[in-house]
């Protein structure tokens, strides 16, 4: 009985746990206010407050567009790869996907809606 008591508090201990860790994934959606990509940070406006936050090393960055599609009043989601956080314009729409590491939350993935990107805008001056 007493190891089927210490088995169950053990169980118990580590769902809390797990439940504690996942608790620390954030999700946030804002407006760019300024990047700086020597420093890997980006600092986004979120519910009238500006935040700075550090962009992990291996983050991923994506553009999500809505385009029309073949059939009418059917739409798709476009997603395309951005190369790196300079790729991504002052002023965008993005959502940061975020977790805690050494007591500090970090930018794991950057999604920028509407496709608004530097690698964009360079093309339309074209």
């Amino acid at each position: 009985m007493k190891r089927f008591v210490i088995s169950v508090l053990s169980a118990a201990f580590g769902v809390l746990f797990i439940t504690v860790a996942a608790s620390e994934a954030g999700e946030m959606t804002g407006t760019v206010k300024k990047i700086d990509a020597g420093k890997s940070t980006v600092t986004v406006t979120v519910d009238g407050a500006d935040k700075t936050f550090t962009v992990n090393k291996d983050a991923s960055f994506t553009s999500v567009s809505i385009v029309k599609g073949k059939k009418p009043g059917k739409e798709m989601e476009k997603v395309e790869a951005i190369d790196a956080l300079s790729g991504i314009k002052e002023g965008a729409k993005v959502t940061l996907l975020t977790e805690t590491v050494d007591e500090k939350e970090v930018v794991k993935a950057v999604k920028v809606d509407g496709g608004t990107t530097m690698a964009k805008n360079k093309k339309k001056d074209k």
